[in-house]
């Protein structure tokens, strides 16, 4: 039989793991988090990566073989990307990825996070892109 210290002691540790589980779980933010692509309309994609920039409401990030950077206009669940400037170096693979995300992030009028997923819409609220957090080493 446990002693009633050893029995609340085992429930705060309980309660602790549970909260430290719950905090892993939280919905991520949509601006200073960084973000890798894992859907590019309906199929799998890896390799794009971006991260938005609330002061300067710019975005950057890497295409999979070159970086681009450009603006971004935010008004609730509204997201807009302005004309992304970004790097020519011609790669050996991943460019045809590339540049299907860059047309994608044109089509983009709104965003949702579930957890640690972004989505971005097109306005017709069709999925163009998916997202999950991504922790840089």
């Amino acid at each position: 039989m446990l002693r009633p210290e050893r029995t609340r002691g085992i429930a705060l540790l309980g309660a602790a793991m549970l909260l430290a589980v719950m905090a892993g779980c939280a919905a991520a933010r949509l601006e200073d988090t960084h973000w890798y692509l894992t859907m590019l309309g309906d199929t799998p994609m890896r390799g794009p990566t971006m991260i938005l920039y609330p002061k300067e409401r710019r975005v950057s990030g890497s295409g999979g073989c070159n970086s681009f950077d450009g603006s971004y206009e935010l008004d609730g669940d509204r997201l807009t990307f302005g004309p992304l400037a970004s790097t020519r170096m011609a790669c050996p693979k991943g460019m045809d990825t590339e540049q299907a995300f860059h047309e994608a992030m044109g089509r983009v009028s709104g965003w949702k996070i579930e957890g640690q997923h972004l989505e971005l819409f097109d306005t017709a609220g069709v999925m163009v892109a998916r997202f999950e957090v991504w922790h840089p080493k």
